[in-house]
């Protein structure tokens, strides 16, 4: 299904007018340079074609095909590296390896010119075996030589404006010299159904986030353990030349494309719709959305806002399948996290759906409404790194939000171990926190509610308990200043209430004396308040009450820290300013 969905992707970007994904036996590829040479073979100067001003990256060109490499020595036919170009890997270093692939690299190119007499491959010729590493020394400046040696390069002829490797000659000897190579084993194919010649070895995947250089393979059973009924590499699983090609390159395509790919720790997620649809651009927008301050996000704001009027169906088609694959690299294969089916009108409400059981009040006002998910799920860990995010949790996590299901269970007490072990409440925290509960209340069939922000009428117990617990902590904090209860006791409070409450009551009322009268009357007030809807301090509280304990804490210090107009708030209780 994976396959085949790609294939899909392939057929519809290739048949699309002024289409940049590559056709059969060609492939986009990150080039760094290009070497203008003379017909004599002299070398005339060094382009940097790279793009950026504070960083220098490579630009994507259609070239033919990658060789297939591994630990081999296969070189590409009018571009490569400078090992094979020049047989070097700076000024330094000539080791035997890189003589072999020079040498390669001239033997590949001169069988091709004894079929094709292109002006522009024998030039490439004559400058290949008068000693090209001579020729470097006075053509690169700083900037060039600091990335020539491990950047791709390619070719163009003096005073000409197409490279090598689009004159129609040399495009013409490269097709006839891949069809000419094609598998002489025919079969099934298992992505198109139909019987053709099955390719042995698939091209590999480039650009995977932590991958190889050299890529990395979805396809590929290259050891004798995975061969069966006499049957080597691919063989195994035929798919066919074309059908291999097409979904190799539909997933190199996706993997260059910022709309139709995210990244959250080692996985990279990419996206696509069947059909061209807007969906493709705010999947991505909603799951990692900019975190700067001032961001409102109206783009997302006006498109959850169709969702939730049902008007999005005018403007675009909500039965449009739509895929979502998340790899990860394993050595050089490639390691399917997960794969998802559904469609656009469905991804679009399980996308809101997700958004409201995170929405929280911000601590800060330049918190982002809409939270990337890296943000969030780095709340797991102590140093709030992405590398330390368990490796498959990012996956179970945009499986739970594409579903409608739980959210992995790990991520509440991995959050409250967090808090209970001294991490300072804050935003994202709580985003996680009531996610987790919204989602599991909803989906065990039970009638409660998460609230986004303090809400006085709330009854629940825990609740309670964490309310209560945040003005006991604001009593110490004005009185003395000293370390607060939330250091010492927040982890016993939110587990064991009726061990600990007891405690830290005696504790207040020397806290409350130190106070002048108007304050003292303002807690005393409000504890009552709170403590009027408590018959008594559970023995124990299970990890969703916990959970609803740390909400209850994190929305009265939010309150306590929110500018109040006249001293009153909207349910007409006094508070201080």
């Amino acid at each position: 299904m994976i396959l085949q969905a790609l294939y899909n992707y392939y057929i519809r970007q290739s048949s699309r007018e002024k289409s940049d994904i590559p056709q059969l036996y060609f492939s986009r590829e990150k080039i760094s340079f290009c070497l203008v040479i003379d017909s004599d073979g002299d070398l005339i100067q060094v382009n940097d074609l790279r793009e950026g001003e504070l960083k220098k990256r490579p630009i994507f060109v259609t070239v033919p095909e990658r060789a297939k490499r591994s630990s081999n020595i296969a070189p590409n036919f009018l571009w490569d590296n400078a090992k094979y170009i020049f047989g070097i890997d700076d000024f330094e270093k000539k080791d035997k390896r890189s003589i072999e692939c020079y040498q390669s690299f001239i033997k590949f190119h001169e069988e091709r010119a004894r079929k094709c007499a292109d002006p522009g491959l024998i030039a490439l010729l004559r400058f290949l075996k008068n000693n090209p590493a001579r020729q470097l020394p006075g053509k690169l400046d700083k900037a060039i030589e600091k990335g020539f040696f491990s950047g791709s390069i390619i070719f163009r002829l003096d005073k000409e404006h197409q490279y090598l490797h689009q004159r129609p000659l040399l495009k013409k000897a490269w097709v006839d010299l891949t069809q000419s190579q094609s598998s002489d084993s025919y079969g099934q194919c298992l992505i198109t159904g139909e019987k053709s010649g099955i390719a042995p070895v698939h091209s590999k995947i480039m650009g995977l986030w932590g991958g190889t250089t050299s890529g990395t393979t979805l396809v590929s059973l290259n050891d004798p353990a995975y061969w069966s009924y006499k049957k080597e590499q691919n063989y195994n699983a035929p798919i066919s030349e074309e059908g291999a090609f097409a979904y190799t390159t539909a997933l190199n395509h996706l993997l260059t494309q910022p709309d139709n790919r995210i990244r959250i720790d080692d996985t990279t997620i990419i996206f696509w719709a069947e059909r061209e649809s807007p969906i493709e651009t705010y999947f991505g927008l909603i799951l990692t959305p900019e975190e700067s301050e001032g961001k409102d996000h109206t783009e997302i704001k006006n498109f959850l806002r169709k969702v939730r009027e049902g008007t999005l169906d005018k403007a675009m088609d909500i039965d449009v399948p739509f895929f979502v694959l998340g790899l990860a690299p394993n050595r050089t294969r490639v390691a399917v996290r997960f794969w998802h089916v559904s469609t656009v009108g469905e991804i679009a409400k399980r996308l809101e759906e997700h958004l409201k059981d995170i929405s929280m009040i911000k601590q800060y006002d330049n918190e982002p409404d809409y939270p990337p998910l890296w943000r969030l799920l780095i709340e797991t860990k102590k140093l709030k790194k992405s590398d330390e995010i368990h490796p498959l949790l990012a996956g179970q996590f945009i499986k739970a939000i594409l579903s409608g299901g739980s959210y992995p269970r790990y991520l509440l007490p991995a959050v409250m171990n967090r808090i209970k072990l001294g991490d300072r409440v804050n935003y994202y925290q709580m985003c996680l926190i009531k996610g987790y509960l919204a989602r599991y209340f909803r989906l065990s069939g039970k009638k409660k509610e998460v609230p986004m922000k303090l809400d006085y009428q709330m009854k629940d117990v825990p609740y309670l308990l964490g309310r209560l617990f945040a003005v006991l902590e604001k009593a110490q904090d004005e009185s003395s200043g000293a370390t607060t209860i939330k250091d010492r006791y927040f982890g016993s409070a939110s587990s064991t209430p009726s061990s600990i409450f007891p405690v830290i009551l005696r504790l207040n009322r020397h806290h409350l004396a130190k106070m002048d009268k108007g304050k003292q009357i303002w807690y005393e007030k409000l504890m009552q308040d709170i403590m009027g809807h408590l018959d008594r301090f559970p023995n124990h509280l299970c990890l969703e009450e916990q959970g609803m304990f740390a909400i209850g804490y994190y929305h009265q210090r939010k309150d306590f820290y929110t500018k109040k107009e006249d001293g009153i708030n909207e349910n007409k209780e006094v508070h201080n300013g």
